[in-house]
């Protein structure tokens, strides 16, 4: 299966159908891909995120409490054996550009 309809699949699930643009994240250091991709639709602009773990559970029960600093958790769902989060996309520096200096 392709991972761009995969994706499409996922954010369908989610009740995001008109999604103009969709980009996966990449290491800066060796251009390998995360499991975490840039949602630009219609009305919004959303991160969707393979989750870990007890990501979906912390999120929603301790994360979400938190009113700064912590993007807001939209959808999760389950999708061929895998977890997937929507949250907030919130602008500013990238993570995978963070530059401990």
């Amino acid at each position: 299966m392709s991972g761009d309809i995969m994706i499409y699949d996922i954010l369908k699930l989610m009740n995001i159908n008109k999604v103009n643009n969709i980009i996966q994240y990449k290491s800066l250091e060796d251009d390998s891909t995360y499991d975490v991709w840039k949602v630009v639709s219609d009305d919004n602009v959303y991160v969707l995120k393979k989750a870990k773990n007890y990501e979906i559970e912390l999120y929603s029960k301790l994360l979400s409490k938190l009113e700064y600093g912590v993007p807001k958790l939209y959808k999760s769902v389950s999708y061929n054996d895998e977890d997937y989060i929507l949250i907030e996309y919130v602008e500013g520096n990238e993570l995978n550009k963070f530059d401990r200096d």
